[in-house]
């Protein structure tokens, strides 16, 4: 079947990878790789931890700017980069909006922002001081970000040095195995 077909699984696979392709590129698409990315069980950390980062950093560096909060929720919730943690950001906006508050929002999702941020946030709304805890909880889930891709990097190289052994394994056999039939032959 390769020998005659080899071009229908080239294209069967260029078909698949570009309609995939296509589809994350969509926004429902788009929707749905963020939300897969948030399950994937070593980078779902490192995911959130950077959104929260994210939100954290530039919300807090916004309201010490002096723009309200309901703008600076819009501006931040842009900035993320995931449409999970958007939709979350949007949703506290529309909360400030009709008088209610942020941290109340965070606490409705646990799996999606950490206790200790909701709290956080709460506790900077409750003293008035919330652009300054942001600060702080930026600073701390940037360490634990760059904490965490160190770490990965470090598991990452005993895979990378067993996937490159096996390589040159298999090239080692595909160039020593001939010469070892054509001399045997001989």
């Amino acid at each position: 079947f390769m020998n005659a077909y080899w071009w229908v699984v080239v294209l069967a696979l260029g078909g698949i990878i570009g309609g995939s392709i296509s589809y994350f590129r969509s926004e429902n698409g788009s929707k749905e790789w963020d939300r897969l990315i948030l399950r994937i069980p070593v980078f779902k950390r490192l995911i959130k931890n950077v959104c929260v980062a994210r939100f954290a950093g530039n919300f807090g560096s916004l309201i010490e700017g002096g723009i309200p909060v309901v703008r600076a929720l819009m501006i931040t919730s842009d900035i993320v980069g995931n449409n999970v943690y958007t939709n979350i950001i949007l949703k506290a906006a529309e909360e400030v909006k009709t008088g209610g508050s942020i941290s109340s929002v965070f606490f409705r999702y646990p799996q999606d922002i950490p206790t200790i941020v909701s709290q956080m946030v709460k506790i900077g709304e409750d003293t008035g001081t919330t652009a300054e805890v942001l600060t702080g909880v930026a600073k701390f889930y940037d360490q634990e970000v760059e904490v965490m891709t160190r770490n990965l990097s470090v598991l990452i190289e005993p895979i990378l040095i067993s996937l490159l052994g096996l390589g040159v394994g298999i090239l080692t056999v595909g160039v020593l195995l001939p010469i070892y039939n054509v001399a045997g032959q001989l």
